[in-house]
């Protein structure tokens, strides 16, 4: 019998390409998410310092007009920023939900071929032990018929 040879294997090994290709853009897209959110947390953290600053100032230590409209011009600076930054977080997360439903499908696509795989080498098995059974079946018979002395 002939070795067991999947007929799909090089659409198969295309799906595998394509899952492998669609992760790494999931975890691209997961990567981003991550460096736009780890942005918009230091936009806080220097928001909340500047407010902080002003509030811990030396109780001596006068402040001027032209400090308190820079201070004001620089916290609404920051909460433009901030707004932007969520804006792109969002923007980020759906893209990373809509590649994660690219890899959803990618990987279902891949299954049913590895499934058709695995059943059609089911089938070739069975089939290969019937025909080593077949075989083995006329040689005994053979060998019987030929009767004790062997020849």
């Amino acid at each position: 019998m002939k070795r067991y040879s999947f007929p799909l294997a090089r659409v198969l090994a295309f799906r595998r390409l394509q899952r492998d290709l669609e992760r790494a853009a999931m975890e691209r897209s997961l990567a981003e998410v991550r460096r736009i959110a780890e942005f918009g947390e230091q936009v806080r953290q220097e928001s909340e310092a500047t407010a902080r600053d002003l509030v811990t100032r030396t109780p001596g230590e006068p402040v001027d007009g032209t400090q308190l409209a820079g201070l004001d011009g620089y916290r609404r600076y920051l909460k433009r920023v901030a707004a932007e930054v969520d804006l792109h977080h969002r923007r980020a997360e759906v893209a990373a939900g809509n590649q994660r439903l690219k890899l959803v499908e990618a990987e279902r696509r891949m299954k049913v071929l590895e499934h058709l795989e695995e059943r059609t080498r089911k089938e070739w098995d069975t089939a290969m032990h019937k025909e080593i059974e077949d075989f083995a079946g006329e040689a005994f018979l053979a060998r019987w018929a030929r009767g004790p002395r062997g020849g």
